[in-house]
């Protein structure tokens, strides 16, 4: 899904989180949730994830909002904590 290159595992760590995250945002849209509200929910079951909350969070408000959840998940990765995540990922994980 994500042209990244990155170890097989990582990848699939990823996808999950991603997929995740919009299925969250997809939720906070059917419940019919207030725009706040969403990005609230979406920040506080961001913070479980540590270093990708940010990417986490973007792409579960992208999806909520029914703009490109893709994109906001690659951009949350550029953060600085993504990326130390990221590094520690692969050494846990495989690379």
């Amino acid at each position: 899904m994500f042209d990244l290159n990155l170890p097989y595992q990582v990848k699939e760590y990823l996808e999950n989180l991603y997929e995740e995250a919009t299925a969250a945002g997809r939720a906070f849209r059917r419940m019919g949730l207030p725009r706040r509200e969403a990005r609230l929910r979406a920040w506080a079951e961001a913070d479980l994830w540590g270093g990708f909350a940010s990417a986490y969070a973007r792409a579960a408000v992208a999806a909520y909002e029914g703009s490109d959840p893709r994109a906001a998940f690659l951009k949350g990765l550029e953060t600085k904590a993504a990326r130390r995540e990221l590094q520690r990922l692969i050494r846990e994980l495989g690379g």
